[in-house]
């Protein structure tokens, strides 16, 4: 890109004067009264009124309450949701049976529990289910009948 000769930066330092008959011809428009029509007046006045009176109007703003609104809720919502947990965790609302912790007694247990005991892990004394003293298929077997059985007593 090149530079033109305006824009020299040698040149930018100089003062430069206007010449004294621009001068005075700028000097005296000063002592002039201009004259504007009483019309065009009026016209420049109510344009400036209606477009001012627009700029103090509050405009309702649903883009920005609708998101803070929402993230307020699940903020709440977490919240509360952590509150219930904590307090059925320290009631011990978990079944004996709930292996997992899910909050259900179901198949899954008993595959949790099946699992533990085939990688030799270290099964927690709660899991003696049928109070033998011993931690093996029998209680996985008692799982899956609580799993599977009717929730009525009735025979399938």
């Amino acid at each position: 890109m090149t530079r033109g000769k305006n824009n020299d930066p040698e040149r930018e330092n100089l003062d430069f004067e206007a010449p004294d008959r621009l001068v005075r011809g700028l000097q005296g428009l000063q002592n002039k009264p201009v004259f504007v029509p009483r019309t065009i007046d009026e016209a420049i006045l109510r344009s400036a009124r209606q477009e001012f009176s627009k700029a103090t109007r509050k405009k309702w703003r649903w883009p920005i309450l609708i998101p803070s609104f929402g993230l307020a809720v699940a903020i709440l919502l977490m919240i509360a949701l952590w509150h219930y947990n904590q307090g059925r965790a320290s009631k011990g609302q978990f079944a004996r049976e709930d292996v997992n912790h899910d909050g259900q007694v179901d198949i899954l247990d008993a595959f949790a529990l099946a699992r533990q005991l085939n990688e030799k892990a270290s099964v927690p004394s709660p899991a003696d289910l049928n109070g033998d003293g011993v931690v093996d298929d029998r209680d996985v077997e008692l799982i899956t009948a609580h799993a599977v059985s009717l929730g009525g007593g009735g025979k399938s």
